[in-house]
């Protein structure tokens, strides 16, 4: 089952917020040189932080480590937050304080690479393209940077612009940084990073695609056409975009999801239903799920209560033979069916049938935790379900004594889940459950 997991805050905010945002700047490494140097830099500056921690993460080399990866950008950054969406109980806590400032931070590119990846992009004359075009960023994360624009026909829109090098230094950067943490040993063995490695490398190769982007942000908008009053998807602007520029609609007067925590109950409750509903029916009725559970891509509009649905540049799709066994797992969980539970588990390739009782036994009491919201026909208080507290003692199990990795598909995947839950109990809402998973079920084509 899924982990809960504390989302992300990288996505662009409503411009309101935008003006009191302070960045760093700094250029990206934009050549293999310029980046194998990096990695050099950051694995000398890691040795010397870590003297006198006995091999062990220290809160500097924590800090050094932080500070690099925000430096860096593209795949070392983005491997950085998916490392902290696992369960942070099994990591050592300097390494998750550190992770969760990546989550959060991304410096910026200056101005001339700005300008030169627009000019590569759009062309050299691409200002005439825009009534305007702020040069100051609203939002920077692993991938790119994005900045507020105005069109001539006055439309505002959001233009994502990627860091020049990223898209061609993926493979180098993550084995650069797996070998890095190999060597200093700040990774349980438990997390299998080699696991996380191959799945980010397909999610970024996925992410650096702009052109991709434009073409699942676009799908996905028609495959949610007649829910306007429910759900928003802004329009992609094709002739401004390109495979390392995306051009979008911007969303007016909305605020990312956790931002409605200060909303009455009601509309909290509607909020968490209408993203609990979309978790389930992205995968088990699209097959194609946003897989970044970010709270800045889950947008609040007050003006009409619907959630709005930006960034997807980490949208997959799944197989329906995984899909079938995935919802056997998780309906098994909700009815807390032991041998249906063990069976899927085995079936998804969660366990191999050699190992030992109390990791099985842990294995079994997760997924009965992540699948409590769902067990009961009654409305759940997520706030005080306290779920990623208590999953996170399993984890600790999982860490040790877990003999083969989970199925690749379930560390994005998961990702999402569980943030939708982690999304619930940040809006503190109460609302039944069981009956989206009853109607999913119902609705199922096996």
């Amino acid at each position: 089952m899924w982990r809960t997991a504390r989302p992300a805050q990288l996505a662009w905010r409503n411009a309101s917020s935008s003006s009191s945002t302070t960045f760093t700047t700094s250029e990206v490494p934009d050549t293999p040189l310029k980046r194998i140097a990096g990695f050099a830099q950051l694995g000398a500056s890691l040795a010397a932080a870590a003297v006198g921690g006995g091999g062990q993460m220290t809160e500097a080399s924590a800090e050094v480590l932080a500070s690099h990866l925000c430096r860096m950008r593209g795949a070392a950054l983005k491997l950085g937050q998916m490392l902290s969406l696992q369960d942070e109980s099994m990591l050592p806590p300097p390494l998750a304080e550190a992770l969760h400032t990546v989550r959060t931070h991304a410096n910026i590119m200056p101005q001339s690479q700005l300008e030169s990846m627009l000019a590569s992009e759009l062309g050299p004359g691409w200002e005439s393209l825009f009534g305007s075009f702020d040069r100051q960023p609203i939002a920077a994360a692993s991938i790119g940077q994005v900045h507020r624009a105005v069109l001539k026909d006055g439309r505002d829109v959001a233009v994502k612009v990627q860091y020049p090098g990223v898209a061609t230094s993926i493979t180098s950067d993550l084995g650069n940084l797996e070998a890095l943490l190999r060597v200093t040993n700040f990774a349980p063995r438990g997390l299998f990073v080699e696991r996380i490695i191959e799945s980010a490398k397909e999610e970024l190769a996925a992410e650096c695609d702009y052109e991709s982007e434009a073409k699942s942000q676009t799908l996905y908008a028609k495959m949610l056409e007649g829910q306007e009053e429910e759900f928003y998807v802004p329009a992609v602007i094709a002739e401004l975009s390109t495979k390392a520029v995306i051009t979008t609609e911007w969303v007016h007067d909305a605020v990312p999801i956790d931002e409605a925590v200060g909303e009455p109950l009601e509309v909290r409750n509607q909020l968490a239903r209408s993203l609990l509903a979309l978790s389930l029916r992205e995968l088990y009725e699209f097959r194609l799920v946003q897989t970044d559970p970010n709270w800045s891509n889950f947008l609040y509009q007050k003006s009409t209560g619907r959630l709005c649905l930006i960034d997807f540049g980490a949208t997959r799709s799944f197989k329906k033979e995984f899909v079938d066994e995935h919802l056997r797992l998780v309906w098994a969980a909700a009815t807390r069916n032991r041998e249906g539970f063990l069976s899927a588990s085995e079936n998804l390739g969660f366990l191999n049938g050699d190992e030992s009782a109390e990791m099985v036994e842990a294995h079994v009491q997760a997924g009965w935790l992540s699948a409590e919201p769902f067990a009961e026909h009654a409305p759940y208080k997520f706030s005080e379900a306290r779920l990623a507290e208590r999953i996170g003692v399993h984890a600790a199990v999982f860490a040790k004594q877990r003999i083969s990795p989970p199925p690749r598909e379930v560390y994005a995947l998961h990702r999402r889940l569980s943030g939708a839950i982690s999304t619930c109990a940040k809006l503190e809402c109460e609302i039944e459950c069981r009956d989206t998973l009853d109607d999913t079920l119902r609705a199922y084509s096996w």
